[in-house]
């Protein structure tokens, strides 16, 4: 029976988890591992690792870890299952089929029926439209807006361009042949229930269709262009969705994000047919909002990728106020923004009518690569608001001003970065320094509790705790450790363990019995997060502690003597509160000695800075 053990070996081994999350996040190489701002919490500072040796990544702010499995799961929000195939087609390994009635795969403990299901039924949809789109009647109109527009076969291809056929029924006919529930369309917004109850009808009717793309490159929803100039509104996207919600997702994401990589910036326009022109033409970091305004999602997703974004906006007026508003979400977010405003550098209406113009591919780059900074243009506008206003409408201004800011996150900024932006603000505002200082330490989010603490914190732990964790986390990094812990064991000198301590020495135990080596498989086997970021926490202590490189010849030896080093001072708090003696003599001599032998071992260990992490 095909239990998918021998799947997910194969995955792992063909995977590389440093291509995994560079995909997706900038990384950034330190030393023998690479670092990058953890997707999992608000990381104003690169937290996680991903650690090429042991195939693990782990955030020492919020505890999250795992391979390169855990974080397709996490990061694009996917099932077991899901997150296997995925990573075995990028690797051209093909998975073997389950019977029916066998089980799922060992470490599928997902609940994600629902999106999975929204899945099946967007990917069949896609493989329905594009199939619409050369059909030799129904595609017909739908490749004269694609031929009228300039989209090339290739763009059609790599946007997986599609077409809805002018009838009400085609996608419900289509999905009752293959036995898709009309329930199923109606949760993925491709079908709706008629107002007076008397049948279905396709959502998208007679319109060019864009898949919306997750980043792992899974339909996740469907925007939708009119065919006739007389069809309401001219554009339609899918509802929300378990899989799709329009302020965390950018257009075009997963076609830019190697180009974002190469060029160490991404373009954000405002229209589906705008990006595509732009890949085009060759100018493939560029992505698209959703007929949103740029939100913190969108910005926390940009910077992950790169370290600078540039905002083009078609008109002026319509310019100004999405530059407000992307002030606001950006301004603390680490990134280096700049503004374009397309009317001041052409009368072509957007980018994709400019690109069809002789020497429009260089006067847009030109324009994208001069933008202005958006805390430069934003604060030109409020200069401009300010004229003519006395020192009382002025000082109203600017204390309106630092309310929005604070609202959109001035109070996490680096205290330097906010005393330049109050000192702009004076500036522009002449309000003065000191006033605008204390209007922002007065000013404060209502109904804003403190955030709670995440990740690991510290607790007490006593001297056999934490010399205990010390031979647990050898084993986890090397198999020479194995029989020493065993050895342990055996002689009942674990302390009393609980939670996500004892599954890890559960898992170093079998470890230990089965010989095995490969870390990222063993913490695969811990269903719980908070576990498995806490075993990659202790197996990066204790390398520290050594001190010894992982392609080092004597890395094994010095495993093995530390672990020895953990059992005999074990044996030694054992012996203590025993009140066993060594040798002839009173108890009161052997417990002197066990004491001296604690002192010159808290002396070899005490004094090395990694033994300090073994207090979290």
């Amino acid at each position: 029976m095909n239990d998918g053990s021998d799947d997910i070996r194969r995955v792992r081994e063909a995977t590389d988890i440093v291509r995994v999350v560079g995909d997706v996040v900038q990384l950034k190489p330190k030393g023998r591992e690479f670092v990058c701002l953890c997707p999992f919490h608000d990381d104003r500072n690169p937290s996680m690792y991903v650690i090429p040796g042991k195939q693990i990544f782990h955030c020492f702010v919020c505890g999250a870890g795992g391979d390169a499995l855990t974080f397709a799961q996490r990061y694009h929000g996917l099932s077991f299952p899901d997150a296997l195939k995925m990573l075995a087609d990028e690797a051209g390994i093909e998975l073997t089929p389950r019977r029916k009635g066998e089980s799922k795969p060992q470490d599928d403990q997902s609940d994600e029926i629902d999106r999975s299901t929204l899945k099946a039924v967007n990917e069949a949809a896609m493989g329905f439209f594009r199939r619409i789109l050369t059909h030799p009647e129904h595609g017909k109109p739908g490749r004269a807006v694609v031929e009228h527009r300039g989209i090339s076969p290739e763009m059609v291809e790599r946007f997986a361009i599609g077409a809805s056929a002018d009838r009400w029924d085609g996608l419900l006919l289509y999905a009752k042949q293959r036995g898709i529930p009309e329930s199923h369309l109606f949760a993925a917004g491709l079908a709706k229930q008629r107002e007076n109850g008397s049948g279905s009808y396709d959502a998208l009717r007679n319109r060019l269709i864009f898949p919306i793309l997750g980043e792992a490159g899974e339909p996740i929803a469907f925007g939708a262009r009119r065919i006739d100039d007389e069809d309401e509104p001219k554009y339609l996207n899918s509802p929300e969705t378990a899989l799709f919600h329009k302020s965390k997702t950018l257009f075009g994401l997963h076609q830019a994000r190697d180009a974002i990589r190469r060029e160490g910036w991404v373009a954000v326009v405002e229209g589906y047919t705008d990006v595509i022109a732009c890949h085009q033409h060759g100018i493939e970091n560029v992505v698209g909002t959703l007929g949103t305004a740029l939100t913190a999602e969108h910005a926390k997703r940009l910077r992950w990728k790169c370290d600078r974004a540039v905002l083009l906006f078609d008109g002026d007026d319509a310019g100004q106020r999405a530059a407000d508003r992307a002030f606001e979400v950006l301004f603390a977010g680490e990134l280096d923004v700049s503004v374009v405003v397309l009317s001041d550098h052409t009368d072509a209406k957007d980018p994709d009518e400019l690109l069809a113009r002789e020497g429009g591919r260089d006067l847009l780059l030109d324009a994208l690569r001069n933008g202005r900074d958006l805390t430069e243009v934003h604060f030109e506008r409020l200069r401009a608001k300010a004229v003519g206003k006395g020192i009382a409408g002025a000082r109203r201004l600017a204390e309106d001003e630092i309310r929005r800011l604070l609202d959109a996150g001035m109070d996490r900024m680096e205290p330097r970065a906010r005393s330049a932006l109050l000192g702009k603000m004076a500036e522009v505002t002449g309000v003065r320094y000191e006033i605008l200082a204390a209007a922002a330490g007065a000013v404060r989010r209502p109904n804003t509790p403190e955030e709670p603490a995440t990740g690991p914190q510290p607790e007490p732990m006593s001297g056999p705790m934490r010399v205990w964790l010390e031979l647990v986390a050898c084993v986890l990094t090397g198999v020479e450790a194995g029989p020493v812990l065993l050895e342990a064991h055996g002689e009942n000198l674990a302390p009393e363990l609980t939670g996500d301590d004892a599954l890890i020495t559960t898992l170093a135990l079998e470890a230990a019995r089965n010989q095995e080596t490969d870390f990222a498989e063993l913490i695969s086997k811990l269903d719980a997060d908070s576990a498995r970021g806490r075993a990659i926490l202790f197996v990066r202590r204790i390398e520290e502690m050594l001190g010894v490189p992982a392609d080092d010849a004597r890395r094994g030896q010095a495993v093995a003597d530390h672990a020895r080093d953990c059992l005999d001072r074990l044996r030694s708090w054992s012996d203590l509160e025993s009140g066993r003696s060594e040798g002839p003599g009173s108890p009161e001599i052997g417990i002197s000695e066990r004491l001296e032998k604690m002192k010159q071992a808290h002396a070899r260990h005490g004094s090395n800075p990694g033994a300090r992490f073994w207090t979290s």
